[in-house]
């Protein structure tokens, strides 16, 4: 759901104060990604008035709270959402930014944790792992989109570094459609799995 993978990280948010939340009932997705990602937001199966939250961008939210407020208001809103922009609120659902971090950060772990050399057993598990994955994703625009890189690029299971690779290809694919950078994927293994080689991480 990136900044070079590097934002995927929680030490790094900031907490939303649950006091300062914005109605969500009245948003639109006026987010200018591209294809797919520029329908309008999905709406809450339970509660059709209100947007599908694991469906909207928080830029879009932010936005939508500064139409909202008064200039004093809307002046205090753009210096808080350069801080609040990739949090994740500790009571509050996540949002589509928070949802693709977290996301990431589990699949591209469990990659690193991919066997080196699977057996069939092991292939077969994280084939349906990835095929329910892509049919259970919160995000309709998201998940229709991973099931059709699916189909153009199934999976690598062959060993840890080739699915680790697919990973990070499939992340990519994403990046550019969000226009975002790419990550370099000879270095996957490092940062899901090893960390750098000046051991800070260790």
């Amino acid at each position: 759901m990136f900044n070079n993978f590097v934002d995927s990280d929680s030490s790094g948010y900031q907490r939303r104060p649950p006091s300062k939340r914005t109605s969500l009932s009245n948003i639109k997705d006026e987010s200018p990604l591209a294809g797919k990602y520029r329908r309008k937001a999905e709406r809450d199966d339970d509660d059709p008035s209100k947007p599908c939250k694991a469906c909207v961008d928080f830029k879009d939210w932010m936005r939508h709270s500064s139409t909202t407020n008064t200039n004093s208001e809307n002046s205090q809103n753009e210096d808080r959402s350069q801080q609040q922009i990739l949090s994740i609120s500790s009571d509050c659902p996540l949002m589509r930014d928070d949802l693709g971090r977290a996301s990431w950060s589990l699949l591209h772990t469990i990659a690193a944790y991919y066997p080196k050399s699977p057996k069939s057993d092991d292939k077969q598990t994280m084939k349906e792992f990835i095929s329910a994955f892509s049919k259970l994703f919160p995000c309709p625009e998201c998940r229709e989109d991973f099931q059709e890189e699916i189909l153009k690029d199934p999976p690598d299971l062959s060993d840890r570094l080739s699915l680790s690779k697919w990973f990070c290809n499939q992340h990519n694919l994403v990046n550019k459609k969000l226009g975002k950078p790419s990550f370099d994927c000879e270095k996957v293994l490092e940062r899901w799995k090893t960390g750098p080689e000046d051991g800070r991480c260790d």
